[in-house]
């Protein structure tokens, strides 16, 4: 096992893991001498500031214990949440956009008229283009048929 990062290791000293998450540290610190001296001194440094925060706190004064509730389970599942809703939202975004591209297609109302030719002899490159013997076909854009 990877040793433990020290604010899992706070986390342990504040009681704030889950009972199985207890075990498994326990047991690394148990084999681990480095994490068990991380551990001794995150103990030892809360233990400084608990005795300046009595010397400092007036004695009538109790500071309560700070605790978290369990909420790793709920990060969860809110992510997952937001994870599904971020899905339905471009699902919906997508869909609107295809609906907007289907129905507010552009009409082409524009006429145009395309132009082809084909030479009907051989090509003389001695000759202008205007010289040779060509078939010229004339299309518009309503039914692409042969005007000429």
């Amino acid at each position: 096992m990877k040793c433990i990062k020290e604010g899992k290791l706070l986390a342990f000293l504040d009681d704030e893991l889950s009972s199985d998450e207890k075990k498994l540290i326990q047991e690394h610190i148990n084999q681990c001498d480095k994490c068990a001296g991380d551990l001794r001194l995150l103990q030892q440094r809360r233990e400084n500031l608990m005795a300046l925060m009595k010397d400092n706190i007036a004695k009538d004064c109790v500071v309560p214990p700070f605790k978290f509730k369990s909420q790793s389970t709920k990060h969860f599942t809110s992510n997952r949440k937001r994870k599904y809703q971020k899905i339905v939202f471009y699902v919906v975004a997508a869909a609107i956009l295809a609906m907007m591209l289907l129905v507010l297609k552009p009409k082409t109302t524009d006429n145009y008229i395309i132009y082809s030719y084909d030479l009907t002899s051989e090509f003389d490159a001695n000759q202008p283009i205007i010289k040779q013997e060509m078939t010229i076909h004339i299309y518009s854009n309503n039914d692409f048929s042969e005007i000429n």
